[in-house]
């Protein structure tokens, strides 16, 4: 079950791995900033170390209307 629905008003975090460093690279230089979930997609995996059932969503930017795709993990909601 996805944690965020769309529309809901989500910030992007920095997510890390267990040794304190960035997980997704690319999505650094966009913490900090807002947007509005669009759409999101399930992503399962059979592998030990990762989870079974993953979510990536489509963010629309506050700062630049752009659509990214970011995991899950790196997003906190915004309560209004």
């Amino acid at each position: 079950m996805p944690r965020y629905a769309k529309g809901q008003r989500i910030q992007v975090v920095s997510a890390t791995n267990g040794e304190g460093k960035p997980k997704y690279c690319d999505v650094e230089t966009h913490v900090g900033k807002f947007g509005v979930i669009v759409e999101y997609y399930r992503v399962g995996f059979k592998a030990e170390n990762l989870p079974s059932d993953y979510y990536v969503y489509e963010i629309r930017l506050d700062s630049d209307n752009n659509i990214m795709a970011i995991p899950e993990d790196a997003l906190r909601p915004l309560i209004s």
